[in-house]
């Protein structure tokens, strides 16, 4: 009994012995795993980022550990801004991502955060859609009442373009994604007159765009890691949104390619080709001539082709084939640019369906009434995280 007791007890320690074997190999498998994995995002960050995103570290991570505040603060700096609950739950995953305690600062190191940062899920947070509801009831939306206020200097982190709406002596601050309306004149299908907001004056560079993860969706400058973009070349047409639009990540197209992609989970883009610059934050009518099915990053990108209505040629031109008419070569420019401007910045050729052929009028306000459809269904779900798909819709999509 006494040799038995003691084969069973060495065997226990035995089999204990493996246990912290195995253990210490799976801790070593783990970190070698991280550092790859440091080690491919730290190659494809550029010098310049790098370095940028170095100071913004430096400057919130007191002694390599960071609180929901400092995160907040980076977040901001960084171009994606967190809410309370989004910093503390971003906060768990980077403690959980270098292997420190869930607790209120946890240790890291610059390298461990960047690959952190640059692997995060940023877009699976939810929009923020906070209205003004400035047309409740049977008020007219009246454009002359919408005035802007810039908030920091152009071109830097800080800068806001903020919209509001006169209501009497009043000035109400409004979402110019959910409080301007979409129709001017008809709706749907029988629409003439649409509201385009311009984010990016023609013959410029710098990317502005509503803040649709901001409250009131004031217009910025597009910011990644640390720094405002630019496009490499000048934009060769106003170029901004429709409002109250939605291109929903879960409504699938199927092309008649046979290919099948998202929506972008943007509002829809519009391209305004009259000859008048329009500024950041400008909202005039248009009407639709045609459409253009981009697909970038996988996921369709439509841009509809349009022209303010005051324009000297917007009554020659109302569908696709009089802009072939009158700005001959226009389209073509257009698909060129799309297709090449991300190039420089070291990515492939986007691509179009149809083709790249452009579609016509009705085409294109079919799908502006389908985009506003979907904005209608995210309105309703007000204060719900938006990207949990529950199912996947997929349509088949023919030319006509």
């Amino acid at each position: 009994k006494k040799k038995i007791k003691e084969e069973q007890q060495k065997m226990t320690n035995e089999i204990e012995d493996i246990k912290n074997k195995l253990k210490r190999i799976e801790e070593q498998y783990i970190s070698t795993l991280a550092e790859l994995k440091v080690k491919s995002t730290v190659a494809v960050v550029s010098g310049y980022d790098y370095h940028t995103l170095r100071d913004i570290y430096l400057k919130y991570a007191k002694d390599d550990s960071l609180g929901i505040e400092e995160l907040k603060k980076m977040a901001l700096d960084l171009g994606e801004p967190f809410t309370e609950e989004e910093a503390k739950e971003a906060l768990s995953n980077l403690a959980k991502y270098v292997g420190s305690e869930i607790k209120e600062k946890p240790k890291l190191n610059f390298k461990y955060f960047i690959s952190w940062w640059s692997n995060l899920d940023k877009e699976s947070r939810s929009f923020k859609l906070i209205a003004s509801q400035i047309l409740k009831g049977d008020k007219p939306f009246n454009v002359d009442k919408v005035m802007m206020h810039p908030e920091g200097d152009k071109f830097t982190l800080d800068y806001r373009l903020n919209f509001f709406y006169a209501e009497g002596k009043q000035l109400k601050k409004i979402s110019p994604w959910h409080d301007i309306p979409l129709y001017v004149r008809g709706y749907g299908t029988e629409a003439e007159e649409l509201y385009f907001i311009c984010e990016i004056p023609k013959y410029t560079r710098a990317k502005f765009e509503i803040a649709t993860r901001m409250p009131m969706n004031p217009m910025k400058q597009d910011i990644k890691n640390g720094r405002t973009r630019y496009y490499h070349h000048q934009s060769l047409f106003n170029y901004g949104l429709f409002p109250q639009t939605w291109e929903d990540p879960n409504h699938h197209i199927k092309f008649p390619s046979g290919k099948t992609y998202p929506g972008d989970n943007d509002p829809i883009d519009v391209l305004e080709l009259g000859y008048k610059q329009l500024k950041t934050g400008d909202i005039v009518k248009v009407k639709v001539l045609g459409i253009l099915a981009l697909i970038d990053d996988g996921e369709t990108d439509w841009k509809v082709l349009t022209i303010n209505v005051d324009d000297p040629m917007a009554d020659k031109v109302n569908d696709v084939e009089d802009v072939q008419r009158e700005f001959p070569g226009v389209i073509d420019a257009i698909l060129f640019y799309f297709k090449n401007y991300k190039v420089l910045s070291g990515n492939e050729p986007n691509t179009f369906e149809f083709n790249d052929q452009a579609q016509n009028r009705a085409k294109a306000l079919e799908i502006i009434q389908e985009t506003h459809g979907f904005w209608k269904d995210l309105r309703k779900e007000e204060n719900v995280p938006v990207f949990t798909p529950v199912t996947t819709e997929t349509v088949d999509f023919e030319s006509k």
